[in-house]
């Protein structure tokens, strides 16, 4: 009997025994120390919940035995110090981690100076690394796909390893440094073949994206920081770059769809889209104020296209249609010869839905520098000594009118202040003739 007994226990602690010594890996884990990932996380392979990284967390952050996440990695408000809204994190690492279904949201991670995510394909919702640490470097080098990237804003990141990112379903937004004085690392997108829209801002000193064929069809990603900005909800193409290598040539070999909007507005000498031949975006390009740009561009029908600053030249040998061409060029551009091969290749005046302007503001003056300066200071002046000149001629109109119609401005100190007196012949502060006598009816009297 008592061996029945002990039998019946040592298999009910058997059976429970795992349950008890087993890993929770479920539910919302928040890492404020580093004990917390051995407590929250173990041995943890698979983690079904989201991981918060506090504000009270210092220094080193890695999580070893993680290989997928069903949730997110977030680091919510600071709420030890909102005023500082910052966090102590100085590197996040997981060396396993290859799936993560909803968000890498990390912002104001000031102190940030390593991301490494080595073996990252997937992230179905945003990779957002926002207002990170200056010199901070970001390695995704596995990263296939990601629902959106939001990279940058005020932080000066050193580099960026997207060397394997082929899909990005919503908004692509790559921010290096918004307060640099300098180019920073170029940004190359080796394996990018689509997104929903790409905007490149910021310093950079170039960008290559060599296989990317398609942008549009975008997806607004739910908790997305563009979509919590309301943003970015526009497919499209923008590069808006205020420090580039100068002269940086764009080429884009292989893109052949834009969705709504092409912006190109940087220091360039030359852009090409050899395999964009037909688009329904609106297309903007702005060179530098100081270098001219020839263009070329292989469109076969577009809708509206809008070309400004420095344009020298513009070949559109193959457009057959378009609905709007606006030309605004700085420099000599030849409006003419331009319309009239526009109409020889579109006959665009037969079509009522199409318009063509073209303005040329050439500075064609031939003159020096030190000759446009000393022109630009010579003409105001002189401007202000024909002012002072005609204030002098109009004063002395307006005083040899009074003479000649017997008015003279006397002016005479009473009590200590100045008292101006008009009449004709006045002299010595006395009328020399006194008003006529009332002639009028008397009161109570009537009128005649």
């Amino acid at each position: 009997m008592v061996s029945r007994t002990l039998l019946s226990w040592t298999a009910a602690v058997l059976a429970i025994l795992p349950i008890s010594t087993a890993q929770e890996c479920s539910g919302w884990a928040r890492i404020n120390r580093t004990e917390d990932v051995a407590h929250r996380l173990g041995d943890c392979t698979t983690y079904d919940g989201t991981i918060e990284i506090s504000d009270r967390y210092q220094g080193a952050l890695s999580f070893p035995n993680l290989k997928n996440l069903t949730g997110s990695i977030v680091a919510r408000y600071n709420l030890t110090n909102p005023d500082r809204q910052s966090y102590n994190v100085t590197s996040l690492e997981a060396p396993n981690l290859v799936f993560v279904r909803e968000h890498i949201r990390l912002e104001s991670f000031t102190q940030l100076t390593k991301l490494s995510f080595p073996k990252l394909e997937i992230v179905g919702g945003e990779i957002g690394i926002i207002d990170g640490g200056d010199e901070a470097t970001v390695e995704l080098p596995a990263l296939t796909h990601a629902g959106a990237i939001w990279m940058g804003h005020d932080g000066d990141i050193a580099s960026i390893n997207l060397d394997s990112l082929r899909t990005v379903d919503g908004t692509m937004n790559l921010w290096p440094c918004s307060s640099c004085r300098q180019p920073g690392e170029p940004i190359s997108l080796p394996s990018l073949i689509s997104a929903g829209r790409i905007d490149l801002s910021g310093a950079m000193s170039n960008i290559s994206m060599p296989n990317l064929k398609w942008v549009g069809r975008l997806v607004i990603i739910q908790g997305s920081y563009a979509e919590s900005l309301g943003v970015m909800n526009t497919p499209g193409l923008v590069i808006s770059l205020f420090q580039i290598e100068p002269g940086y040539e764009f080429v884009f070999p292989k893109l052949a769809s834009v969705e709504r909007q092409l912006y190109v507005n940087a220091d360039l000498t030359s852009v090409e889209f050899p395999a964009l031949t037909h688009t329904n975006a609106s297309i903007y390009i702005a060179p530098s104020f100081d270098r001219d740009l020839d263009l070329d561009l292989p469109l076969v029908s577009a809708k509206n296209i809008q070309l400004t600053r420095n344009i020298k030249s513009l070949k559109l040998d193959s457009l057959k249609s378009f609905t709007n061409l606006t030309i605004h060029s700085r420099v000599n551009f030849p409006c003419s010869e331009f319309n009239k091969t526009l109409i020889e290749n579109t006959h665009y005046p037969d079509k009522t839905n199409s318009t063509f302007l073209c303005t040329s503001v050439p500075d064609s003056s031939g003159l020096s520098t030190g000759a446009k300066i000393a022109i630009g200071v010579a003409v105001p002046v002189g401007v202000i000594l024909l002012a002072v000149v005609g204030f002098f001629l109009w004063k002395r109109n307006q005083v040899a009118k009074r003479r000649s119609t017997g008015v003279v401005l006397n002016q005479r100190e009473v009590g200590g202040s100045s008292v101006s007196m008009v009449g004709e012949g006045y002299e010595g502060g006395r009328a020399g003739t006194p008003p006529p006598a009332y002639e009028g009816p008397r009161p109570g009297e009537a009128r005649s």
